[in-house]
């Protein structure tokens, strides 16, 4: 059989030349043929392994799993660009993967990386040894493997996790988000913010009905896709406190936010319902740890324009601001006029008193505690000449 060989990070691969087989670009499918390597998803590995190399490494090294492991590149990576590794295990139930895994691994000469061919629930309802980082990268949704991989970490663990099932998330198929997610979704201007907050506001609860309480480490959307780092912890009253963090917002009819945010603690204590529409449940609290992302740094193999170098530009501005941002196309359209540079705009709002930020979501997207009439105002006083 024909061959390509590809290198991503540190890794080699050796891959079969064939495009049915997951050489081609952008969102892959489950059925038609398995989907052994796909570039586009290139980005969310190097959200991984550049974060993994900016938290401490557990007493004894990291003990990881790449649970649908594919090619095996996600797993290699760890393995080979992150200090403090253990071992790896590559995981995949088709034995057509599997096998090509374990040709990577010994081709990179990856001594700590292991093999398994077992259905990745399989792997997860086992209960020793614990891994410290589990990492699940499915097609479509990932929900279904919660909260058992949460109760297979060890104390302290981490958890990645990839959905591609956007068009459910960002609301243009609603009734997918409400059967997969148990949320109302919604489709506007800021959609990627709320599939990102859904994603997590379900894995939140998944978590929570198993005692474990999720504590976002990360959380990157971009292309196709949502990529999630958290750190996990037990018992029931971490849990609790997470659950605090999921809520629901409140929109108008014209889709933009109402001025109720409310937790679902809150509603238990008797607060009204969100006016409105209301859209959720979803994660309410922030997406990063801005200590992790201060320490992150990008390796020379991750390239300057990635999603990550905007994630760890603008990340830690969007901390603390309240959720959801603005689309600067959709504001000037509403005032009849050409929209300023996402830079001109958040200067505009910081100068007029409010908190601001780029967002690593839309480039043309700002992040800020302004009400949508200051806003509107604050833009529509930006001269002529700066827009």
């Amino acid at each position: 059989m024909a061959t390509r060989t590809i290198r991503e990070g540190l890794v080699e691969l050796e891959l079969p030349e064939d495009a049915r087989l997951g050489l081609q670009r952008g969102p892959q499918r489950a059925g038609g043929g398995m989907v052994f390597y796909n570039p586009a998803a290139r980005d969310s590995r190097d959200f991984t392994v550049v974060l993994l190399r900016a938290i401490d490494a557990p007493a004894g090294g990291w003990r990881v799993l790449d649970g649908l492991a594919g090619s095996g590149v996600r797993g290699l990576r760890v393995a080979l660009e992150v200090g403090g590794v253990a071992a790896v295990v590559l995981n995949d139930g088709d034995e057509r993967a599997a096998g090509l895994a374990a040709l990577q691994a010994e081709r990179n000469r990856a001594t700590n990386v292991t093999v398994s061919r077992r259905a990745l629930d399989e792997v997860l309802a086992d209960g020793d040894p614990p891994f410290d980082f589990i990492d699940i990268d499915p097609y479509g949704s990932p929900i279904t493997y919660f909260p058992r991989a949460a109760q297979r970490l060890g104390r302290g663990g981490y958890l990645a996790v990839t959905a591609t099932d956007m068009a459910a998330l960002c609301g243009v198929y609603p009734q997918a988000c409400v059967r997969r997610y148990g949320a109302v979704p919604l489709r506007n201007e800021w959609m990627k913010e709320t599939g990102t907050r859904v994603l997590l506001g379900a894995v939140a609860r998944a978590c929570a009905a198993a005692d474990r309480a999720v504590e976002p480490v990360a959380a990157l959307c971009a292309q196709h896709y949502v990529r999630l780092l958290l750190r996990v912890r037990k018992g029931a009253q971490a849990a609790g406190r997470a659950a605090r963090r999921v809520g629901f917002l409140g929109v108008d009819a014209g889709g933009e936010r109402a001025p109720a945010v409310v937790s679902m603690a809150e509603l238990e204590g008797g607060a009204p319902f969100p006016p409105g529409r209301a859209v959720g449940p979803l994660w309410l609290g922030d997406l990063h740890d801005p200590r992790v992302l201060a320490r992150a740094r990008a390796p020379d193999w991750v390239g300057p324009r990635s999603a990550v170098h905007r994630l760890l530009r603008d990340g830690p501005g969007e901390v603390g601001l309240p959720p959801w941002y603005y689309g600067l196309d959709h504001a000037a359209r509403a005032l009849r006029g050409s929209p300023p540079p996402t830079g001109v705009a958040v200067e505009a709002l910081r100068a007029a008193g409010f908190r601001a930020s780029r967002t690593h979501m839309d480039p043309k997207g700002v992040k800020t505690d302004a009400s949508p009439a200051d806003f509107r105002r604050v833009l529509a006083g930006v001269p002529p000449g700066r827009r």
